[in-house]
């Protein structure tokens, strides 16, 4: 009796933890998308910002001025795309999290049921015979 008593609990608490750690799971997974994406756009935005430091140390008569002022078109062109494929990174972090913890939850839930669903039927058999 108290086998089955220790069995029945060690299985209901595998049913209560193993969505738990599916979730932190994924939120581990999540930080680390998320600490990747900082530490690589961090990287990039610096980059271009000490690009134009040298491009400005570079200007030392007009016609550098000038030249320097045409680079500008294209620096905001690149850091508007910087920004947008950031933005895009970002989404797609959010919705594989999203992702994740739909399928966990998902899970879950089926887990959940099942026992009810089996006991509905063997009441539905035991009703019918």
């Amino acid at each position: 009796m108290n086998t089955l008593f220790s069995d029945t609990f060690k299985e209901q608490a595998k049913k209560l933890t193993d969505p738990l750690h599916a979730i932190n799971r994924a939120w581990v997974g999540n930080l680390e998308r998320v600490t990747e994406y900082s530490l690589s756009t961090a990287r990039n935005y610096a980059e271009l910002g000490l690009r134009q430091l040298h491009a400005v140390s570079a200007v030392k008569d007009v016609e550098s001025l000038s030249q320097f002022q045409a680079q500008q078109t294209q620096l905001l062109s690149e850091l508007s795309q910087m920004l947008l494929k950031d933005a895009e990174r970002l989404t797609d972090i959010g919705n594989q999290l999203r992702t994740d913890l739909s399928a966990v939850m998902g899970q879950a839930y089926q887990q959940a049921t099942q026992p009810a669903a089996a006991a509905e039927a063997k009441t539905k058999a035991t009703s019918k015979a």
